[in-house]
């Protein structure tokens, strides 16, 4: 019970993804440990059922570290160990499947299947659980650490923080956590986020659109992505956009470079003005043989003046070259990022821990998963995978202290 004289062996606080791996995998290693799982919210487990729409994409099969930021170089052999992740999905008695490109989800497509799987597996290892606890700080002391939270405290040999990060809906404020700890943390900021423009893209809006898409930052490239754009309320979204988000900083001067026709060449796309334009139709049907109408549109007329009044007869030779470069380079400069509130991710988080471990660089017997450290991945099962393995490597790794100190003191 919570506030009574126990000693836990592991407090794990925060009850998600890698929260759960961790305990699973601490118990599994030593079925004896006295392992509780803390969570602020009122029952644990709750991302998952949103993650992948509601899918839970749990993982990649084109998994490397080149698709993670952050200090996922440090942590690569964890990153790229794939068998042991099928193994532990197995071992949950959950069944998966891959789609064509490689995204990994639960054969039944519900994300309730997942969590059902890891809660039957906490109920068998016989770990506790205690929900609507927020945590507010850790502290130090001879026999281990003692958690403080809103209602009072527990005591644990050794602690395991896996909060996740501020994105998201439903977060308290980690920050007086993480700033107990002791541990240096990188600021967060929103990713995989939709990209709010300067641009008024108001009349494009529940659009999609084919494209490629290039960042810059002064005018120097940093990233491209191919995909599906989606137009919102002022800002760009999809897979693509997303991805680019977790690039973009509180700097000024980021710009989304758009190409809009990435199968064509310069030359295909001439022959197909030239064709059209000989059929002296109205200015505003100009593109409709290449993009939805209201993309063709928006782009028209930030090329020319009057395009509903005009015939296609009517282009002077500038507005033309103008049109055809803009097609494969449609500049929509970034304002901002989404809330976090909308974004999937956050980018930075606790940085310096053991490479091998997870240790806190300033606390024995401290450790972190997920994505309260300050690794980073792409949209596609990245995230997830980040969270099952540095949850299963923390919990093999606190086992491996206790086991280390028992021997240390007897």
């Amino acid at each position: 019970m919570l506030g009574s004289k126990k000693i836990y062996d592991i407090c794990i606080i925060g009850a998600g993804a890698s929260g759960l791996s961790a305990a699973i995998a601490a118990k599994r290693s030593r079925p004896e440990a006295s392992v509780i799982l803390v969570e602020e919210k009122d029952r644990v487990g709750q991302k998952i059922l949103v993650t992948g729409n509601g899918r839970c994409n749990l993982s990649n099969r084109n998994m490397d570290v080149s698709h993670y930021g952050g200090e996922a170089d440090r942590f690569s052999w964890l990153i790229e160990s794939k068998e042991a992740e099928e193994e532990y999905f197995s071992s949950l008695s959950l069944l998966t499947y891959e789609d064509q490109e490689g995204r990994q989800y639960p054969y039944s497509n519900q994300a309730s299947s997942v969590l059902n799987a890891l809660l039957r597996k906490i109920e068998s290892l016989d770990i506790e659980t205690a929900c609507n606890c927020k945590m507010t700080s850790i502290k130090k002391e001879d026999d281990g650490y003692c958690v403080v939270y809103e209602q009072g405290y527990l005591k644990a040999r050794s602690v395991i923080i896996a909060v996740g990060s501020p994105a998201g809906k439903y977060k308290f404020d980690i920050q007086p956590l993480l700033k107990s700890s002791g541990d240096k943390v990188m600021p967060f900021r929103p990713a995989l986020v939709p990209v709010y423009v300067s641009q008024d893209v108001r009349q494009m809006k529940g659009v999609r659109i084919k494209a490629n898409v290039r960042l810059s930052l002064n005018n120097k490239s940093i990233a491209e992505e191919r995909g599906e754009i989606q137009v919102g309320d002022g800002y760009l979204s999809g897979i693509c956009i997303m991805n680019l988000s977790r690039f973009i900083n509180s700097e000024k001067g980021y710009e989304l470079h758009v190409d809009i026709a990435p199968d064509f060449s310069d030359t295909e796309i001439d022959n197909y003005l030239s064709g059209i334009i000989s059929e002296n139709i109205h200015l505003s049907e100009l593109l409709s043989g290449l993009v939805p109408k209201r993309v063709g549109e928006e782009l028209l007329r930030s090329c020319c003046d009057g395009i509903f009044k005009r015939t296609s007869d009517t282009l002077t030779e500038e507005e033309r070259n103008t049109i055809k470069n803009r097609i494969h380079d449609w500049v929509f400069s970034v304002r901002s990022l989404g809330p976090v509130n909308m974004a999937q991710i956050a980018v930075g988080g606790v940085c310096g821990l053991n490479s091998k471990t997870l240790e806190s660089a300033v606390n024995e017997g401290l450790f972190y998963c997920g994505e309260v450290v300050n690794i980073d991945g792409e949209c596609g099962g990245y995230n997830l995978h980040w969270a099952w393995v540095s949850g299963i490597q923390a919990g093999k790794s606190a086992i491996e202290y206790l086991n280390t100190k028992q021997g240390t003191d007897s």
